[in-house]
């Protein structure tokens, strides 16, 4: 019986060591996921250029990403619960920082302010926004300035549940000026208004703050959650040295992404 045993794991032994490296079973990893195009949408093809780069990074390491798509604010809440692994994407934040570990840089944002051609603006300072009608979303930060001018009643936001009623709200004149990633925000005109309606809005050229890093962001309540991100990091790396991810940006800007799957 005990020389059974032996010949069993030996053969057992072997089969690991013969069996090539691409069989091996994957792991997998489940992250939430929300609404942003042209970066995160469960309507876009591998949903959003975003998702994409994440998705690819990971298999690069032999780790199959399942997405799980909640309202943003919810993802973060289960993520942080250890419901599910992490988020993407995720800016750094005082609360990421406490309850995730951040991967490296996955993507860059630009933030600029949305505005009807007729009514031209000119600002240097948050302060000069002062008595202009802001619109912005429940939830969303839109940097540490932007809170604090909020917070201070610098400047006055009109805040609402959903991105895609600003353009509307803005044609409407009930505001004046809103903050938006600007790809997003060129993304969310296309969809959100006529196509006679499109010509009517533009971007303030000026930045509001510097270009903001967004981070796949992992739960410190899940154990092998740090060698997660070390394999995503590194897979990210090799994805980014082969050019795939400028790649993936220019066909997202070609709206080679706007095919569903």
């Amino acid at each position: 019986m005990y020389k059974l045993r032996v010949i069993l794991q030996f053969f057992c032994v072997l089969i690991v060591l013969i069996t090539p490296p691409d069989l091996v079973a994957e792991e997998s990893i489940i992250l939430g996921n929300g609404e942003w195009k042209p970066f995160h949408s469960k309507n876009l093809k591998h949903y959003g250029v975003a998702s994409h780069i994440v998705t690819e990074a990971f298999a690069l390491m032999k780790v199959k990403v399942k997405y799980k798509f909640f309202p943003w604010k919810r993802a973060l809440l289960t993520a942080k619960e250890g419901k599910i692994d992490g988020v993407i994407p995720w800016a750094r934040t005082p609360e990421t920082i406490k309850y995730f570990i951040l991967s490296e840089e996955v993507y860059a944002g630009r933030w600029v302010f949305f505005h009807l051609k007729k009514y031209p603006f000119a600002w240097e300072t948050l302060e000069d926004l002062k008595g202009i009608k802001i619109g912005g979303v429940l939830g969303s930060l839109y940097g540490e300035e932007f809170i604090a001018a909020e917070k201070a009643g610098i400047i006055k936001v009109h805040r609402i549940p959903r991105d895609t009623q600003l353009f509307p709200m803005l044609l409407l004149e009930r505001i004046q000026i809103f903050p938006q990633d600007l790809n997003v925000g060129y993304e969310m005109l296309q969809e959100d208004l006529k196509p006679g309606k499109i010509q009517l809005v533009t971007h303030h050229p000026k930045e509001m703050r510097p270009p903001t890093p967004y981070y796949l962001i992992l739960s410190k309540k899940i154990k092998r959650n740090k060698r997660m991100i070390e394999l995503f990091n590194k897979g990210l790396k090799q994805l980014e040295n082969s050019g795939k991810i400028t790649e993936f940006m220019e066909a997202s800007r070609r709206g080679e992404y706007k095919k569903m799957k």
